[in-house]
């Protein structure tokens, strides 16, 4: 990088080698520019602004709220009809918050969840069955569990 000054009693220069040349009728001085110029300085760290907080991610969002992700998951019927449409919508909000992809395609994937993450996929599989399917659902204690149910 060059930087370039000139007026009538002078110039500056600051040059890659890390110098500050000052040139006028008196001579030239060469100082180090990192002990002069603010071009110097490390460039600012990006700081969050402190009345701005970060969007909680998707696992966050699931965990406080699991109903927020009701309307994405189409309730199952009373007589099961749309059975795998419902499966659909309950494997993508786990795909999309928990990571395991294809969770209900394998009992091995069960064992993945935590207990929070049981709780909260029982909650959201309590909230879309239909009414008659609630007391199947609501005699277990994990969303697994409801779900082979």
């Amino acid at each position: 990088m060059k930087l370039n000054l000139a007026s009538s009693t002078g110039s500056m220069m600051a040059t890659h080698s890390g110098h500050l040349r000052i040139t006028n009728g008196d001579g030239t001085l060469t100082i180090p520019w990192v002990l002069y110029s603010p071009l110097a300085l490390p460039p600012p760290t990006q700081m969050s602004n402190p009345t701005t907080t970060p969007e909680p991610t998707p696992r966050a969002k699931f965990l406080q709220q699991p109903s927020i992700y009701k309307q994405d998951v189409e309730a199952l019927l009373a007589d099961g009809s749309n059975f795998n449409r419902w499966k659909r919508g309950l494997t993508r909000i786990i795909h999309l918050c928990l990571g395991h992809n294809n969770f209900f395609d394998a009992t091995t994937n069960y064992t993945k969840l935590s207990t929070q993450e049981q709780t909260c996929l029982l909650f959201l599989i309590q909230i879309t069955v239909h009414d008659e399917l609630s007391s199947l659902v609501d005699r277990f204690s994990t969303g697994t569990e409801a779900y082979d149910a």
